[in-house]
């Protein structure tokens, strides 16, 4: 980091802010989901409703469930722009495409656990990205400040 100018610097802090926030919002849709699912699948074990599974909706994505809490969490800058993010085997579309949810009762257990096997490993996935982008946005930080403090 030392080598790169204050502009180059300011730059990549930025972009990997806007990136780690684009990575948070789909780590917190996969969260939702497999919340959802953890949910449904409860809900066949012990012979709920749909109408149960939809009432609690509230209280399923309203938790605390495998989520940081505030003490733990990074602010999210709320004037940044989302960034669509795409993967090259479309695993995005385990949290942007609504048809599983939508069709929920009518798949079948195996279906149901491969979709939550699936995205259990890509919210990890995405925890990990999140702790990169960390690193690198607190080692611009720490350059920046340095460079502050020395003024230069």
């Amino acid at each position: 980091m030392a080598d790169r100018s204050d502009e180059a610097l300011r730059v990549l802090k930025a972009e990997a802010v806007a990136v780690e926030n684009s990575v948070s919002y789909y780590r917190r849709l996969a969260q939702g989901r497999i919340e959802i699912l953890e949910a449904e699948q409860r809900r066949r074990a012990e012979g709920g409703s749909v109408a149960d599974l939809i009432e609690a909706l509230p209280q399923i994505l309203g938790g605390t469930h495998g989520r940081s809490t505030a003490a733990n969490s990074r602010f999210v800058e709320p004037d940044l722009d989302y960034i669509e993010l795409e993967w090259p085997d479309g695993r995005q579309h385990l949290v942007t495409d609504d048809g599983t949810l939508a069709s929920l009762p009518m798949i079948s257990d195996a279906e149901l656990g491969d979709v939550m096997e699936r995205l259990q490993a890509f919210e990890r996935e995405l925890s990990d990205d999140r702790r990169r982008l960390h690193t690198v946005i607190d080692a611009a930080d720490h350059e920046i400040a340095v460079r502050a403090a020395a003024g230069i």
